[in-house]
């Protein structure tokens, strides 16, 4: 998805498997904002900063179910 600045992201999720080099998220790449009842399911394959929901979390939030 790429980065999320101030915004807000509820109830979602992703199925598919990423890859990259860096900053690589199951959902979310960079967090500014806020992500809420989300989940992803697909593999995250990374070397640099990755995660299975969101590979960074700069000032954001995420909140679970």
């Amino acid at each position: 998805m790429g980065r999320i600045s101030r915004g807000t992201i509820t109830d979602c999720y992703a199925t598919g498997s990423v890859s990259g080099e860096e900053e690589v998220g199951g959902l979310v790449a960079v967090n500014d904002g806020t992500v809420t009842a989300c989940y992803a399911t697909g593999s995250v394959i990374g070397e640099v900063s990755a995660g299975g929901l969101v590979s960074l979390n700069f000032y954001g939030t995420v909140i679970g179910f």
